[in-house]
């Protein structure tokens, strides 16, 4: 359904409705935008006796007869409109056995469950077409949480068959018009009924919470929900968020939404236990390009900015092409190579995608620049909590910068300690101990750095007993220091002034680097 036909223009929904000898103006107008899409044109046309006798020309009695049209022209499934009645009440009753054998657990969490265990025994005695005097109807609250429980079913019978791509499925059966309040609604529903579900597969409940979070027409109760839900299924948010903190989705209002949920529930022993695994995890991300020192760019996207560049200044194409002579895609290829390189020299081994041990330490080689935020996330969780529970997740993100070669996140660790209300040294001291035991270049690196963190005589004491040369200067450190105006480094605001002045530096990318500053009225401009 994800690639179905355009909508109708208005002409062309005019002359469709003519053809087959539909009044205009007798369409109810919150019918328009829906049977302009042909799907739904045609199956009010097909159905149009149906409907008409009811007395239910309604948004979603044409989203009913959508559904259960789909299934009747599934394979090996002949079903008339009992029949669909009857499988919803089927489903309802299920879940609202499975719902009672948790129901104690559930209701402490989510008091509102009870509400909603209401909705489905109406659905299980009464399906989701109510009689209204001498007509029948779709009643719109029965329809979404029917639907919600039809869609998780149809998720476990495709996991079943081995069909993966749950997205997609989900994109199916939303489809068309998925922006539409109802069909979110649907999402929304089916996305608690599977959490409430012990039974559902990880899988099903994050693809269902990724279309959720990403729903164009969320509820009102929707932030409620979510964030009440969570300790039900801890490990499909900690997995949303890996999906959300994604390059390629980098959704800002579902961060927040999920950091509300993470910080909500803090106090959950369930909660914690998962978070806390989480934690190390992200922590441990090892980009296998390393970390990029101008503000969160690996080397593959410099090849990308320099594309960029190229496209949004065609004026000066010859110009910026002669610039960045110097970072040629097949240079780039061969910086990602010794940098990839590198890293596997530090760990002794070549390093593919996925998870490693490294002298005993999980890490976890990834590719996607995004990711690496994630170990800012649970630093800033992980500051609300008692410290001395996750001084092995610091630990191991310490051992991951030093084998990245990047302190990227210094200040953060650095911050995490200031905070501590409870004395940590003696825990902390015994992980110093472990790091030190083993001879690699990188352990005393990131023993270093937590020692750095603490700053009293003892910790200095060790520290001091470390080799002076543990940090050698860094490459790109070196290239700044022959020129502060280097294209792909951060610019300082004391930098800005100086090459703002520069004639041989496009203003394309002078804008960008003093972008942030410029919310300060007293900076200056040549």
């Amino acid at each position: 359904m994800s690639g179905s036909q355009p909508a109708y223009s208005e002409a062309e929904l005019t002359e469709a409705l003519q053809i087959n000898h539909l009044n205009h103006s007798k369409i109810p107008k919150n019918l328009i935008p829906l049977i302009s899409k042909p799907r739904y044109f045609d199956l009010m046309v097909r159905y149009r006796e149906r409907i008409a006798a009811s007395g239910d020309i309604t948004v979603q009695r044409l989203i009913y007869e959508d559904w259960r049209d789909r299934f009747d022209r599934k394979p090996d499934t002949e079903l008339n409109d009992a029949g669909f009645q009857s499988l919803i009440q089927e489903l309802a009753a299920k879940h609202i056995e499975k719902v009672k054998l948790s129901e104690l657990e559930i209701v402490n969490i989510i008091p509102s469950i009870y509400d909603k265990l209401e909705i489905f025994n109406e659905i299980k005695s009464s399906g989701i077409i109510k009689r209204k005097r001498d007509l029948f109807e779709v009643d719109k609250n029965f329809l979404v949480h029917g639907f919600g429980l039809l869609l998780v079913e149809q998720l476990e019978q495709a996991e079943e068959l081995g069909d993966l791509d749950l997205k997609e499925i989900v994109a199916q059966w939303l489809e068309p018009h998925a922006a539409m309040d109802i069909k979110g609604l649907i999402c929304q529903a089916a996305s608690l009924i599977a959490l409430e579900d012990a039974d559902v597969s990880l899988q099903v409940k994050v693809s269902l919470l990724d279309a959720w979070v990403s729903s164009q027409n969320p509820s009102e109760d929707m932030e409620q929900d979510f964030v009440a839900y969570l300790p039900l299924a801890p490990e499909a948010y900690i997995e949303l968020a890996e999906i959300i903190w994604s390059d390629a989705i980098d959704n800002s209002w579902a961060q927040e939404l999920l950091m509300s949920a993470f910080k909500r529930h803090l106090d959950n022993d369930r909660v914690l236990v998962t978070q806390s695994k989480a934690f190390e995890r992200w922590l441990g991300f090892l980009h296998r390009f390393g970390f990029d020192y101008g503000g969160h760019r690996s080397s593959l996207s410099i090849q990308n900015e320099i594309s960029e560049l190229i496209a949004n200044n065609p004026q000066n194409q010859d110009e910026l092409q002669d610039f960045l002579s110097g970072y040629s895609p097949d240079d780039i290829d061969l910086t990602n190579t010794r940098q990839n390189q590198e890293i596997s020299d530090r760990v002794g081994q070549f390093l593919p995608l996925g998870e490693f041990s490294f002298h005993g330490y999980q890490l976890t080689v990834i590719e996607d620049d995004g990711l690496l935020r994630l170990g800012r996330v649970a630093l800033g969780l992980i500051s609300l909590l008692p410290k001395k529970d996750f001084l092995r997740a610091i630990t191991i993100g310490c051992l991951a910068e030093s084998v990245m070669d990047s302190p990227n996140k210094y200040k953060l660790f650095e911050w995490v300690f200031t905070t501590a209300r409870e004395p940590v040294w003696e825990d902390l001291q015994a992980e110093v101990k472990q790091l030190l035991n083993v001879n690699n270049l990188q352990f005393k690196q990131a023993a270093h750095r937590l020692l750095s963190f603490i700053g009293s005589r003892e910790a200095d004491r060790i520290k001091n007993q470390l080799p002076d040369n543990l940090f050698p200067p860094h490459q790109f450190l070196e290239e700044r220091q022959k020129d502060r105006c280097h294209i792909f480094a951060t610019w300082t605001e004391e930098d800005c002034q100086i090459c703002m002045l520069r004639d041989d530096l496009p203003l394309h990318v002078i804008a960008e680097k003093i972008e942030s500053y410029c919310l300060n009225p007293d900076f200056r401009y040549p």
